[in-house]
């Protein structure tokens, strides 16, 4: 049985990975650190973007179609914060992505991670919805 600070180990390096294969736009890698059947929710969904993605290969699809609208992307100011539960982390970072028409779309963003089996099987995340809404007026 895995102990209170292996979890802990593991979602550091888990969360590590995953800013590191997102900004690198490396989704097939970072794809394989979700469950089969994960779903990813958006808090303040904008149309068209979906609010909830369900599944590898939905959540692969969209990410990767949205990510070749922009250009570079970088991760920075990240923290994590475990809870009681071995299994949820509450992540930190700022979304600092090169727009191909010009200028940079920032934005704070706070994640719920829930894991199973060690790998992440939901998300919840929340965003400055100014800036967001800015950014989905900018790819149309």
């Amino acid at each position: 049985m895995m102990t209170l600070t292996d979890a802990r180990i593991r979602n550091t390096e888990l969360i590590a990975q995953y800013n590191a294969l997102f900004a690198a736009k490396r989704f097939t890698d970072w794809s394989l650190l979700f469950q089969p059947d994960c779903r990813f929710e958006v808090a303040y969904p904008l149309p068209p973007l979906p609010a909830v993605l369900r599944g590898r290969d939905e959540l692969v699809g969209f990410i990767g179609a949205l990510a070749d609208a922009v250009g570079d992307i970088r991760i920075d100011r990240e923290s994590m914060h475990q809870t009681v539960d071995p299994d949820v982390v509450i992540t930190e970072h700022r979304l600092n992505v090169e727009l191909l028409s010009g200028g940079l779309y920032q934005n704070q963003y706070i994640s719920i991670i829930r894991l199973r089996d060690g790998l992440i099987d939901e998300v919840r995340e929340y965003y400055g919805s100014i800036e967001h809404a800015a950014f989905v007026a900018s790819l149309a």
